[in-house]
């Protein structure tokens, strides 16, 4: 995993980006065209929803074509994690889930409830282990 803090050109944090493979992309001139190469070439990287090119700190990204092109930062995992708790980007709770077309008749919890549930579950399984005389090594 990397981690990426997100700037604007003014230097403002715009937010963060946790990226599992990350594509690294740079300009081509020679067909003048963005194009997908190994980190060491890198000049962008792609968001990990594939809509956005942030160039890459220290970088200059050629050919790009954008009102603010977006700068990423290379951070550590803590740091990730200090970004994301200041913005308060946690999944939203969803109060009225729908279930999935492929199974209808699914029981959908939101996320409270599924909360609820799994502690239900971790307290039951504590007592059977007490009950079992299992020990948690």
């Amino acid at each position: 995993m990397v981690y990426y803090k997100i700037l604007s050109s003014d230097g403002t944090v715009k937010g963060a980006e946790a990226l599992d493979n990350p594509v690294y992309v740079c300009w081509q001139d020679r067909n003048g065209m963005l194009i997908r190469c190994e980190k060491r070439d890198a000049q962008g990287v792609m968001s990990g929803d594939g809509d956005t090119i942030y160039q890459l700190q220290g970088k200059e990204l050629n050919g790009v074509e954008s009102e603010e092109l977006l700068s990423a930062v290379s951070i550590t995992l803590a740091e990730y994690e200090e970004y994301k708790a200041q913005s308060g980007s946690t999944d939203p709770e969803d109060d009225d889930p729908t279930p999935s077309p492929d199974n209808p008749d699914a029981e959908v919890l939101t996320r409270a409830q599924l909360t609820e549930k799994v502690l239900a579950l971790e307290d039951e399984l504590a007592a059977a282990k007490i009950l079992l005389g299992v020990s948690e090594t």
